[in-house]
């Protein structure tokens, strides 16, 4: 059972839950308890901290209730309080802690006997968090398990050699914050006139700012798309690009360049569609150049747009590329493998008491 927190919009009727599995594309809906408790964020940061600690009680008194075999979350207040509860933890990790209670709330979890894992989204985040202090002595298990697409992301490679005598597209989905490469893409696109870029998340007012500023004529913007609907997106794109930059911030601000496993990446990989990624050390954790894609210095204009130009004249290299990201989804970056992964790595200390 899923144990998540609902909204004023989103209660817990079996309509609103099939809104939210068609939302999210989910085809196999399971159990989810949506409790509806305010966010109190925008009363500054003390009274976060009291949401996410109501949130937390809230969750664990009725997982203990339920008496799960284990409680996995990514909620840190969730996972300190189960394990002080006595409840068994694992507990996945996105990022390092922002805040002195988080870091008190992580060594309690590191250091307590029902903490059964920590899971990392990679390897760069596992190795920041064993050189802190924040690790010490813990004993707890560690993972790492990259994140994944759904195996219904999963899409036929393009036929590269039919483009139906139209300019090819240049694709980017996801959101526009800083240090995702928008910028970047506007300059490309100015570079290559010959070729469509299509954005799907954003909108050019976006773009544009509270300055006027001209948007190359090659540039489409076509707003949000809820998540459950963007891969069919990709029939329409011949090559994906991933610019993040090295400042790359999520939508709480926090920089997370160095650790990060985007989902963007493996619904990119899904998608049949050949792709181009800045060159990071956290994303060739993943991607392989010249075998699943293209990397490429993450401010090098003229690098990107030799990449996309070279990815344009070959239509057996976008094939063989988007192959190869295919069956790499195929074979272990979709979300059943991940869990039976993780499954199976813990299994033998879920049998103990």
């Amino acid at each position: 059972m899923l144990l998540a927190r609902g909204t004023d919009s989103v209660q817990a009727s079996s309509e609103a839950l099939r809104s939210l599995f068609d939302y999210y594309g989910i085809r196999d809906p399971f159990d989810v308890l949506l409790m509806p408790l305010r966010r109190l964020r925008k009363w500054g940061i003390a009274m976060g901290v009291v949401s996410s600690i109501l949130f937390a009680w809230c969750a664990v008194r009725k997982a203990m209730s339920i008496k799960p075999a284990v409680l996995y979350t990514r909620d840190i207040y969730t996972a300190w309080l189960a394990a002080e509860r006595g409840l068994r933890v694992v507990f996945e990790e996105h990022a390092q802690p922002k805040r002195r209670i988080h870091e008190w709330m992580r060594r309690r979890l590191l250091r307590s006997g029902n903490t059964l894992g920590i899971v990392f989204i990679s390897h760069a985040l596992e190795a920041c968090y064993k050189a802190s202090a924040l690790f010490g002595d813990g004993q707890a298990r560690t993972l790492v398990a990259h994140d994944a697409a759904a195996t219904s992301q999963v899409r036929p490679v393009h036929d590269a050699t039919k483009v139906d005598g139209r300019r090819l597209v240049i694709g980017y989905v996801g959101s526009f914050l800083p240090g995702r490469g928008i910028e970047l893409i506007l300059s490309l696109a100015a570079r290559l006139p010959h070729l469509q870029f299509r954005l799907i998340g954003g909108t050019l007012e976006q773009i544009r700012g509270p300055s006027p500023r001209a948007i190359p004529a090659n540039v489409e913007c076509c707003g949000f798309v809820e998540p459950g609907k963007v891969s069919a997106l990709f029939d329409g794109m011949d090559i994906l690009l991933m610019p993040y930059q090295v400042h790359t911030t999520t939508h709480g601000g926090v920089v997370s360049t160095q650790w990060m496993s985007p989902l963007k990446m493996f619904e990119y990989m899904a998608s049949g569609v050949p792709l181009i990624a800045s060159d990071l050390p956290v994303l060739r954790e993943v991607l392989v150049p010249e075998c699943n894609g293209l990397l490429v210095a993450p401010d090098d204009v003229g690098a990107w747009a030799q990449a996309i130009q070279r990815l344009a004249g070959d239509c057996e290299l976008r094939q063989r590329l988007a192959a190869s990201a295919r069956a790499d989804v195929v074979r272990k970056y979709n979300w059943s493998v991940r869990a039976k992964t993780i499954v199976e790595q813990l299994a033998p200390h879920l049998a103990t008491p």
